[in-house]
């Protein structure tokens, strides 16, 4: 089988940009039958994907997609006049059979971003307001307070 993860905005507006690292996939496989008790119905399996910039590769957008680099935040694909409001990436990735899938990912808002959304084969999974002041991390980007 497999999953398209997209992540986006919604937020309108200047200097609103955005940008993502550190994206992780776990997935729980069937136990074997019959399940073992006291053992959690399902195993954790080492992740299937890690996807760090730079170095990963596959990922596809809404605009020409590329790498900046933040101050104490790193390297990111993405960032300050990158990926702004309502642009968006996305990866297929090839999944072998599994109950449940584990996504973790760092995303990171730059100015005034207002929403982060992250999508899973098209219905909404992940949602995150952010306040305007928050996470101030000044000169991170280059950008000041």
């Amino acid at each position: 089988s497999s999953m398209t993860l997209r992540v986006t905005s919604t937020t309108t507006g200047a200097n609103s940009f955005w940008g993502m690292n550190h994206v992780k996939l776990d997935l729980v496989t069937s136990f074997p039958s019959p399940p073992s008790p006291p053992l959690a119905p399902g195993i954790w399996e080492p992740p299937i994907a890690r996807e760090q910039w730079p170095g990963a590769t596959g990922w596809t957008g809404s605009t020409e997609l590329g790498l900046t680099v933040c101050g104490e935040l790193g390297t990111m694909m993405g960032g300050n006049k990158v990926l702004g409001p309502s642009d968006y990436v996305e990866k297929t990735f090839t999944l072998p059979p599994h109950q449940l899938l584990r996504i973790q990912f760092t995303y990171m808002r730059i100015d005034k971003l207002g929403t982060g959304l992250m999508y899973v084969d098209g219905g909404e999974m992940w949602r995150r307001h952010f306040w305007y002041l928050e996470g101030i991390a000044p000169d991170s980007t280059g950008l000041g307070s």
